[in-house]
Formats: structure tokens, C-alpha cells, sequence
């Protein structure tokens, strides 16, 4: 009967203790998870701290709420994504290591036996332990060119809606000075042919030189940033074209430069397929890899002569249908190398057929965003930058 018993009191009390290591380990990952979404968002560690330490309360180890103490800690440090390794004493913050324990020298002591006191044994000793680290962060955005952002019916131009989502994008991961190490943008920009603007490199080492390449307040009107040039002549004053910008490919790339240029169309495939390029070329596995596609309308072919008032634009359902069905194969592509891709469009036209076209593009964590109105288009890329997700590592 002594053996029998024992026996049940050993089955009795591992479940018991598997039961409390279950819901220690619970809330050391809700807890390092919670505290790194706010160290992303806030890029703050004492709000962090705090958000993990009160996650960590509402949660309980046999009944009792969790407790920070010497045993239970919640640490900042680096984590190294190829080593598999934290590092407390690390020169950057991307990670979070929760531990839960329950043992002699915590404030709340180890675990209370049912059964086993009847043999001698009372109590059994927890730890769990949960690290949360953001992976870095390797975004290429597309950016669509085309003389198209410009209203030609209202006169207005658009293009500083979508010059200001990028310059969005990159303050955000540049954060005042504090990037997370790790993080990589890059810029690729398409009219009927795509080339890339800006190679993949580390936000805290090109913040500068891209923002005063991007920010039309910096530069002059001779370089930089700027929807496709056009130096034609001669040109229609109709278009409201801009001066030659020597940084930009030309309006009807690829196509050679002439008196009497075409329409080159909206290569979106050739902007994916390059932008793919760029992020599977860094070769790291860990990185979560994007692709931000701006677009002003969906992928067309070539169409009409520019450089004339006696061109006649042409359409071809037939050619922007197979131009389209391109597009979604490099957008196949591309999510079979693990890229996601978010869509923002400026449908200022609000047509039903560009919409679908575009949306259908997005692939993985990636979201469709639209509006009508460009001036909205920063709010819909900083939506993006918050919705690149962190992973729970260990």
C-alpha cells in the first residue's frame, strides 16, 4: 500500500509541477513578447519594462501572480540570429529575456507538493524562460514615377503625397538617431521600366544622405528625388512636365529617348522583380523581408505619343491584361522567396479595375491600403512600418 501510494503521490505531483512550469513558461513568453511590441512601437525600454512586468501580474503560477524579484527578471540585450545566443551586455537593444521562477530564493518560494509531504518532499522548484527579438527588417520600396501623379484635367500635382510616405518611412526607422540594428531599406523606382534608385543599406548609415536625396525641401531642382524627367523636346505644355531631373530615368523608359517619346506604360512586374532582387541578393534568412509597392495606377503597356499635341493615346485591354497577369507572377515570385508585399495605391480616379489589380498583388503578412487622396498616403505608410512584425525567438 506504501509503494502504491507513493507512486500516486509521485504521478499527483509531477502533474502538478508540469502544470506550474506550463503557466510559467506562459507568462515569461506573454510577458517578453507584450514588452517588446511596446519596445518596437515606443522604442522606450522603461515603458517596455513596465508593460512586461504587469503582463507578467496577470498571469499565475499555481494561483499565485507572478512577481518580479531577484530570480523572476525581465533584461534588455542583443540577440544574435546566428548564434542563437542573448547577450545582456550587448552594444544594441533588440531583444527582451523574461525568466519565471519559483524556487527557494524567490519572494513567493517554490511550489507547494500535494502528495509528496506524505514521503518528505514539499516542495518542487519552476523556471521558465521566454526571448522575444525583433528580427532585422529588410523593406524595399517601389516606387512608381510616372507622369501620371500629375492631374492633368485639375493641374495639380501628386507626387509629394508619395515623396512624403517615403521620407514617413524612413524617419520612422531612424527614430530620432536610435534605429534598430539591423534594419535595411532600399528604393526602387518604375515607370515602363524599373531601376534601382537607392541599393539596400543600413538605415543608420545612409539616414542622411537619403533624406536630403529625398526631401525636395533639400535639394535643388537639379537632382534628387523626383517623379520621371522630362527633357524632351518637344514637349507639349499640356503634360506640365518638369525640368530635367539627372538622378531619374527618363519617361519612357526603356524605351530610347526621342522628339516624340511614347507613353512607356507601368512595368510592375519589372519594379517587383527588382525589388525581390535587391532583398534576396543581402542572402541573411532570418530578416523579414518587404516589399512596399506605391503605385499611382495598376500595371498598362505603352500607349500614346507624349512629345506631340497630335498624339492620340490608344488603349489595349487585351496588352494591360497580360501587363497585369505579369505583375501577379512577380508578385508569386516573390512569396516563394518568403517576401511579403504591401500595396499602397493613390487611386485618384477611384477605378474599380486598378483597385482589384493592385490589391491582388499583396502577398504574405503584406495589407492593401488606397485613397484618393495622396496627401493621405504617410499615414498609410506608417501603418505599414508598425505592421512589420517582430517574432518571438526562443
Amino acid at each position: 500500500m506504501i509503494g502504491v501510494l507513493g507512486f500516486a503521490a509521485l504521478a499527483v505531483d509531477m502533474s502538478w509541477l508540469l502544470l506550474a512550469d506550463n503557466q510559467a513558461q506562459n507568462a515569461a513568453d506573454a510577458a517578453a513578447h507584450a514588452g517588446l511590441i511596446v519596445l518596437r512601437n515606443e522604442r522606450d525600454q522603461t515603458q517596455a519594462y513596465d508593460v512586461a512586468e504587469s503582463v507578467l501580474g496577470m498571469n499565475t503560477v499555481v494561483g499565485d501572480s507572478v512577481v518580479v524579484d531577484s530570480e523572476t527578471t525581465i533584461v534588455f540585450g542583443g540577440w544574435d540570429f546566428g548564434t542563437k545566443t542573448f547577450d545582456p551586455t550587448a552594444l544594441y537593444d533588440n531583444a527582451i529575456q523574461v525568466s519565471v521562477a519559483r524556487n527557494e530564493g524567490s519572494t513567493q518560494g517554490a511550489v507547494g507538493l500535494l502528495l509528496m509531504p506524505l514521503l518528505g518532499r514539499t516542495t518542487g522548484n519552476v523556471w521558465a524562460q521566454a526571448t522575444s527579438a525583433l528580427r532585422a527588417r529588410e523593406i524595399m520600396v517601389a516606387l512608381d514615377i510616372s507622369l501620371t501623379w500629375w492631374n492633368y484635367g485639375g493641374e495639380t500635382e501628386h507626387f509629394e503625397g508619395a515623396r512624403e510616405s517615403l521620407l514617413s518611412l524612413l524617419e520612422y526607422a531612424w527614430n530620432d538617431g536610435s534605429p534598430f540594428p539591423g534594419d535595411q531599406l532600399g528604393l526602387v523606382v518604375y515607370t515602363g521600366g524599373a531601376v534601382e534608385y537607392a541599393p539596400m543599406g543600413y538605415v543608420a548609415a545612409e539616414y542622411a544622405s537619403w533624406y536630403a536625396d529625398w526631401d525636395d525641401e533639400e535639394n535643388d531642382s537639379t537632382q534628387g528625388l523626383e517623379r520621371c524627367n522630362s527633357f524632351y523636346y518637344p514637349w507639349s505644355t499640356i503634360y506640365k512636365t518638369y525640368s530635367f531631373e539627372t538622378s531619374m530615368i527618363d519617361c519612357s523608359y526603356p524605351r530610347e529617348e526621342s522628339a516624340d517619346p511614347l507613353y512607356p506604360g507601368t512595368d510592375i512586374e519589372g519594379a517587383i522583380d527588382t525589388a525581390a532582387a535587391g532583398l534576396n541578393a543581402l542572402g541573411e534568412t532570418d530578416a523579414l523581408k518587404s516589399i512596399i509597392l506605391v503605385a499611382e495606377h495598376s500595371a498598362d503597356c505603352e500607349s500614346a505619343t507624349l512629345g506631340s499635341m497630335s498624339g492620340t493615346w490608344t488603349y489595349s485591354p487585351a496588352c494591360n491584361t497580360g501587363a497585369h497577369t505579369l505583375a501577379r507572377q512577380a508578385s508569386n515570385r516573390a512569396a516563394a522567396d518568403d517576401i511579403s508585399i504591401y500595396v499602397m495605391s493613390f487611386n485618384q480616379d477611384n477605378i474599380g479595375l486598378h483597385r482589384n489589380r493592385l490589391r491582388s498583388l499583396v502577398k504574405g503578412r503584406g495589407f492593401f491600403a488606397e485613397s484618393d487622396d495622396a496627401t493621405d498616403l504617410p499615414e498609410m505608410m506608417e501603418s505599414i512600418a508598425l505592421d512589420i512584425p517582430i517574432a518571438l525567438v526562443q
